[in-house]
């Protein structure tokens, strides 16, 4: 047996070079199930005729095994159904674990590859009980999947959970732990963008248990000479704890790396000063007469900075023909009235377009040769979406390939016209940092086929050409702002604002795809708050609108049995959600008939403290880094909500009750040291809590901030002691312990 350790990760293999052990030094945990023998790794290779086989650690014939210092290297060779063929693998110390690297010599045209999986952990056992047992994914905001023995891990597959990076996930890593109790973290440390997948199945063979793997695309696939080597290593980490402690692993390597070389936000001057300080985002839909009275009404009723993320103010129906978005519908010069006249009540403004998708049906389609600029299947056939149910006949729509210059002139000279002629104040790109990526397989895109970093790259090319157009543009212009849709970390330097929905996924129906098991959790906040501006929420109490341009309906689009002001337990708590994440709020379909309905001004008055509890805590909110919080003792709620996006159909609305806590709560570093403490209280019914802190704030003022500002609350005890009393129903709190601020 050989055996290497990193960190508090201990490793052993059989002299075949088959994993036998994973096991923590420190609690003794054995990862592995009892009598489990695995290949670390598995090649998916391809002949000529491009018939496919499996190879793996136990198809070689001969394994040599070295040591150098505190590194094991191991070297397969005469692999059945791979001849000529060597793989290299080598596992070091690193941080606080062992870093994995692969190596695959000798490809040639009978044995070319076409997906490396490595490392490959199979005959992992259980890690825990019941809800104990826990799968971490940073998948949009982050989320907690409990009980994952028993829960649905993705929204395609039931046992399975396959994710792409960049976009599938947001970070590169997944975790598997018990909660407070013994945790495997696989992480790639990649800052180029590579595509990759990560994989975690339960296997139900006897003796089998889980496995988890990092698949990786070789460009130019299949690669038929050559080495294959990825530039970067993977990293296999034990921990003890829970989502917290992973985040806080992954933070230590990722703030160092080239999208976060810009600095923190409190330090970058090239983030608009304007955007860093809006109160409130109001997502509305629709041509300016149905659009503006509401976000008038809401600057008045708020009395705060307002900005409009303007949807549906495009020529063509939403989800059909995208980039065919000029004119705006209601003509050029009525809309770019409206804009003026939005700036003369000193609110804000951007509109939506696509940064990925281009409709098969737009007349620019043919007219342009957009088929020529798409993502390819190996086939030569584009990639097909459909997202418009209401009209599908004129929906479909294809991924376009970034690191096309067509698709990269088309975003650019877009933008550019929007910013110049239209004096906006910012386009949202949506999808870029959301959406999975697409294996391009075009020969003539100018990149290798498959695999490598072309989606990344492209991406980060076509922003840095609509970054250069906008700074081109005279002084208000270059003030204007380009955020995305999700917060995929290999473009945080690229979009000044990332809008996450985590906070309303209930609403939208994403735990119909998955289950109740999966938690949101501000994973992304928790690695990178005090580098990302994130904001939104789909928070309504108006129902979803059906676009004028769409086929007129044969029906109601939506159901007479439920109404959003019914449910406005739910409004409370995408809102308080958003608070504790340190994320600018949002609300969406904002009118008049709500506004200034009676039955309704309480739910507006807690909107509007929202909005100024966090521009008072800012130096926590904005531009704080997480801590840990302390644990509340709290109840929990029952919390309904209604399910009923813009394209679920009447017959398709339903209810799911969620237990939240009453009083959710985050902790922020500030940039000067300061320590704040978050506080929604979604409930109805006030709450006592206590809050605790290090003996080295003891004697340190401690402030209180609410909606109307900061008032001086005592001084922390001796005993760490800072906070006693109650939170009142329906309210945010931030308790700020050190000093006052600003």
């Amino acid at each position: 047996m050989q055996s290497v350790t990193g960190g508090d990760l201990l490793l052993a293999f059989d002299g075949a070079g088959l994993l036998k052990s994973i096991r923590r030094a420190g609690s003794g945990h054995q990862f592995m199930a009892e009598g489990a023998d695995t290949s670390p790794w598995r090649l998916v290779l391809r002949d000529e005729a491009g018939h496919s086989r499996t190879v793996t650690a136990r198809d070689a014939r001969a394994c040599r095994i070295e040591r150098e210092g505190a590194e094991l290297r191991f070297t397969w060779q005469e692999i059945a159904g791979a001849d000529g063929i060597a793989v290299h693998v080598s596992l070091a110390p690193a941080e606080d674990g062992l870093a994995w690297r692969l190596a695959v010599d000798g490809l040639h045209g009978s044995a070319a590859l076409w997906q490396a999986d490595f490392p490959l952990l199979e005959g992992l056992g259980s890690i825990g009980e019941g809800n104990d047992e826990r799968v971490l994914l940073p998948m949009r905001g982050g989320y907690v999947v409990r009980n994952a023995a028993g829960a649905r891990l993705s929204p395609l597959e039931e046992g399975a959970a396959s994710f792409f990076y960049p976009c599938d996930l947001t970070m590169q890593f997944v975790a598997r732990y018990c909660e407070g109790g013994d945790g495997l973290m696989v992480m790639a440390q990649d800052a180029a963008g590579y595509t990759k997948r990560f994989s975690l199945r339960r296997v139900e063979a006897a003796g089998r248990g889980w496995s988890l793997a990092v698949e990786h695309f070789p460009e130019g696939m299949p690669q038929a000479a050559g080495r294959y080597s990825p530039s970067y290593a993977v990293v296999l980490t034990a921990f003890s704890g829970d989502w917290m402690d992973v985040a806080a692993r992954y933070r230590a390597w990722a703030t160092g790396q080239s999208w976060c070389a810009r600095g923190p936000l409190h330090a970058r001057g090239d983030i608009p000063a304007w955007l860093l300080e809006n109160g409130l985002w109001v997502w509305n839909r629709g041509p300016s007469d149905k659009v503006l009275p509401g976000v008038r009404r809401v600057r008045e009723m708020v009395a705060a900075p307002v900005a409009l993320d303007w949807y549906w103010w495009h020529a063509t129906p939403y989800d059909t023909h995208f980039p065919d978005y000029l004119p705006p519908r209601e003509g050029a010069e009525t809309f770019r009235q409206a804009v003026d006249g939005l700036h003369a009540d000193r609110l804000r403004a951007m509109v939506y377009i696509n940064g990925r998708l281009w409709g098969t049906s737009a007349s620019s389609w043919r007219a342009r040769g957009a088929e020529d600029a798409a993502c390819k299947r190996e086939s030569g056939d584009i990639y097909r979406e459909v997202y418009n149910i209401f009209d599908p006949g004129q929906g479909e729509m294809t991924p376009m390939c970034p690191a096309t210059s067509a698709w990269q002139a088309t975003i650019r000279d877009l933008v550019d016209e929007l910013l110049g002629r239209y004096r906006l104040d910012g386009v949202y790109l949506d999808q870029i940092a959301h959406t999975a990526l697409e294996l391009c397989h075009a020969p003539d895109h100018g990149h290798p086929t498959g695999g490598g970093n072309h989606w990344c790259s492209g991406y980060r090319t076509l922003m840095e050409g609509v970054r250069r157009a906008r700074d081109a543009h005279p002084s208000a212009q270059r003030d204007a702002i380009l955020p995305t849709e999700g917060s995929c970390e290999a473009y945080l330097d690229l979009f000044d604002a990332f809008l996450v929905l985590d906070n309303s996924f209930e609403r939208m129906g994403f735990y119909d795809r998955v289950d109740l098991h999966w938690e949101s959790v501000p994973l992304f906040a928790a690695v990178y708050h005090d580098y990302a501006l994130q904001f939104g929420s789909y928070a309504s109490l108006a129902p979803p609108p059906y676009d004028d341009l769409w086929p007129q309906p044969q029906g109601p689009v939506r159901s007479q049995r439920f109404h959003e002001t019914d449910f406005a337990d739910a409004f409370y708590a995408e809102l308080g959600r958003a608070f504790v994440a340190g994320a600018q709020p949002m609300v969406s379909n904002v009118y008049l008939s709500e506004l200034d309905d009676p039955a309704l001004q309480d739910h507006w008055c807690f909107l509007r403290e929202v909005v100024h509890a966090r521009l008072h805590a800012a130096p926590f909110l904005v531009y704080g880094a997480w801590q840990r919080p302390p644990p509340l003792d709290v109840p929990e709620v029952e919390i309904d909500f209604l399910v009923r996006g813009i394209y679920t159909p009447p017959e398709g609305e339903h209810v799911i009750r969620r237990r939240l806590p009453a009083i959710m709560a985050s902790s922020w570093a500030a940039p000067d040291g300061m320590l704040g403490l978050a506080l929604a209280n979604i409930s109805p019914d006030s709450h006592p809590i206590a809050l605790r802190v290090e003996d080295a704030f003891a004697g340190q003022p401690v402030h209180l901030i609410d909606g109307r500002g900061r008032i001086p609350f005592g001084h922390v005890a001796n005993d760490g002691s800072a906070f006693e009393g109650a939170i009142p129903g329906r309210s945010v709190r931030v308790i700020e312990v050190g000093g006052i601020h600003g």
